[in-house]
């Protein structure tokens, strides 16, 4: 985006210069212009000079804008499918309201599977670029406790060598649209 800027000013001040000459050498043949039309010359320059700036900056906002977008849509996902685990909590905690010991166990050991999976989703979350040695064990583990406690197939697909963020995003729409079909 921001080349097209840049190639249209260099097109439009070529034009611009040939056009310029176009005009000198039909009007009258003189070693200098004169000083009003160098000033005007100026002005033109210090115009398109000005525009090409102004549609490369337009260029770099689009594009954040765009990258901010493609994060909030992310980010929108991973707290689907951290309600995803939510759900699954809630939904066991009030079918076992008035449960045996062996129930509340089950229902403490999903507590504590969820609250790691949410503090391993937080972690990931603030650390995207962490080392897949790092986030892979996270991942297995939140996608353990999807299996698990929400009934969802286990998530086979793990791409090394993008980041953390971005394979939790990937979990969470495989169990988005498992849930959907």
């Amino acid at each position: 985006m921001m080349w097209i800027a840049s190639f249209t000013a260099l097109v439009l001040g070529g034009v611009w210069a040939w056009w310029t000459s176009m005009e000198t050498n039909a009007t009258v043949e003189t070693s200098a212009p004169p000083p009003g039309q160098l000033a005007r010359l100026e002005r033109r320059f210090l115009h398109v000079r000005d525009a090409t700036m102004r549609l490369n900056e337009t260029a770099l906002q689009r594009a954040k804008l765009d990258e901010e977008r493609q994060t909030i849509e992310q980010l929108t996902r991973i707290k689907e499918g951290v309600q995803l685990l939510l759900d699954a909590l809630e939904r066991n905690m009030i079918r076992h309201q008035a449960c045996t010991s062996a129930e509340a166990m089950t229902l403490e050991r999903q507590l504590a599977d969820t609250s790691k999976a949410l503090r391993d989703v937080l972690d990931l979350e603030r650390h995207p670029n962490q080392p897949p040695e790092d986030w892979i064990p996270k991942l297995n583990r939140i996608d353990d406790a999807l299996a698990k406690h929400a009934g969802f197939n286990r998530y086979q697909k793990i791409d090394n060598q993008s980041n953390a963020l971005i394979n939790l995003d990937l979990l969470f729409q495989s169990k988005s649209a498992f849930q959907e079909a």
